[in-house]
């Protein structure tokens, strides 16, 4: 069942699974982490494919932790649609007093959902898979920013991004556009 985490309950369960926390803002960095960032679109199903896409190649059969790390546009209805999620499992305390969502294995639909929304509401909110040594940072809903500890999961971002055509300035590519900047051969005639 969902559990609500405060910062320090969650600065201890990332350190417990090794995991570096809030990457983007700590004053010492993890020197071992790489680091990459994504400019998406806010394009519904394709958020959706990115994140179904992410969550096979790095977060199935695990505990995730999500953090709502700021709220830049707060809407009443946004964060009263969040604290219904929280009073459903028994989660009295506001969100700023407890802002970590600690999912797990099996509640898999409940935490994309979530982060989906996150992502639509523009707030910045990071996932954590441990298992995986991975963090994903939604960027107010326009960026994602993604850490990891290996170089074969750098790797594997990219072919989750490239998988939907996004690549690091966002741009969506055309099959055929690329085909017809590639230079032609002078030996086909």
């Amino acid at each position: 069942m969902m559990r609500c985490l405060t910062r320090t309950e969650q600065t201890t369960w990332l350190k417990e699974r090794g995991m570096s926390v809030d990457p983007y803002w700590t004053r010492e960095p993890d020197k071992r982490l790489r680091y990459c960032q994504y400019k998406i679109e806010s394009d519904q199903p394709l958020l959706q494919l990115f994140l179904c896409d992410y969550w096979k190649a790095f977060g199935e059969n695990q505990d995730c932790l999500m953090d709502i790390a700021g709220i830049p546009h707060e809407f009443y209805y946004h964060t009263r649609l969040f604290q219904l999620v929280r009073y459903a499992h028994d989660e009295k305390r506001p969100l700023k007093d407890a802002p970590g969502l600690l999912f797990t294995t099996d509640e898999e639909t409940d935490a994309k959902g979530l982060f989906l929304l996150s992502v639509t509401f523009e707030w910045n909110s990071y996932l954590y898979f441990p298992g995986s040594q991975v963090t994903l940072l939604n960027w107010e809903g326009e960026l994602m920013d993604f850490w990891a500890y290996t170089e074969s999961n750098m790797s594997k971002m990219g072919e989750v991004m490239e998988g939907i055509g996004w690549n690091k300035s966002g741009r969506m590519r055309s099959p055929l556009a690329e085909k017809s900047l590639q230079p032609a051969d002078p030996s086909a005639k």
